[in-house]
């Protein structure tokens, strides 16, 4: 529902389907278990009645909601990686190679990582080993063997992560909404 909803409306959106998801538990068992005491293969023709409902339901939500008809699309606005020079490069030609930073360019960016989290809250000094497991999660090993996987794990990452703050943003404040 989030995917297709706008920022205003994802709200309703969500609440629509948790109650009628409600209702379905409470009214479901009950309207089955009287139509299969009278014939039991009444229960299969409700079942397809119940499709229906929720087709035309989602048609009437379609025509109130005209910009739910498309996903939301999560654009990447990042200048630094001009990804198609890369895949217009000889594959073959590429090879990967690792990184030699100094000890500067660590502390450089220590400092300007340790000054982030800090200043998001993150209290990563006092939970060091927990927040290095998070790192770890976040950024898996990148495929090198082939440009095509490397450019491809990057583009993956970069867009999966992009996507995941998105939704932080703006679905953070639903923490108190329950799914079954």
């Amino acid at each position: 529902g989030t995917d297709y909803s706008t920022d205003e409306d994802t709200g309703i959106v969500l609440g629509t389907i948790i109650v009628g998801n409600q209702l379905a538990m409470v009214f479901g068992p009950l309207i089955h278990g009287a139509l299969y005491a009278y014939n039991p293969d009444f229960i299969f023709y409700m079942g397809g009645v119940m499709v229906l409902a929720g087709l035309i339901f989602q048609a009437i939500i379609l025509i109130i909601w005209p910009e739910t008809r498309k996903p939301k699309i999560f654009e990447i606005k990042s200048k630094d990686v001009d990804y198609e020079a890369y895949m217009k490069m000889d594959p073959n030609e590429w090879k990967y190679e690792k990184e030699k930073p100094s000890n500067k360019d660590f502390k450089k960016l220590g400092i300007e990582f340790g000054t982030m989290l800090t200043n998001r809250g993150y209290p990563w000094k006092k939970h060091y080993k927990q927040f290095s497991e998070i790192l770890d999660g976040a950024f898996p090993p990148l495929r090198t063997g082939h440009l095509h996987d490397y450019i491809n794990d990057c583009r993956f990452l970069k867009e999966h992560l992009l996507q995941t703050r998105w939704e932080f943003d703006h679905l953070r404040n639903m923490g108190d909404i329950h799914f079954m």
